[in-house]
């Protein structure tokens, strides 16, 4: 979870974002980052996901850079694997990779139960 924090900062930092103008964007207390990214908070993959879309990151590149397939243990999942689980992730709440519409992601799962 640590390489995944680190990766989480330097991309926030890539993107050329100031933790004070995330917590304002994302409606979080002052300091609230810096305790994010010291450890002293939890870091939920929803807030990552969270995070991500408002400094204009692509999440599932992201996840798959940081999750590759260098050093990973046989029992964790591919980078396919992760890239559908954030994908299903960022359509249930409305963003739409890949330049889709929202209309098409609705219409794409008014077929599913």
């Amino acid at each position: 979870m640590e390489k995944v924090r680190s990766a989480l900062k330097a991309e926030v930092r890539r993107q050329d974002v100031r933790q004070g103008e995330l917590e304002t964007l994302l409606g979080r207390s002052h300091g609230y980052f810096s305790h994010l990214f010291a450890g002293r908070l939890a870091l939920s993959v929803e807030g990552m996901l969270e995070i991500l879309l408002a400094i204009g990151s692509d999440p599932a590149e992201f996840f798959a850079t940081v999750l590759g397939p260098e050093g990973r243990p046989k029992s964790t999942p591919t980078t396919e694997e992760i890239e559908a689980t954030v994908l299903r992730a960022l359509r249930r709440y409305g963003y739409a990779p890949g330049g889709e519409t929202e209309k098409a992601e609705e219409t794409e799962g008014e077929g599913r139960g």
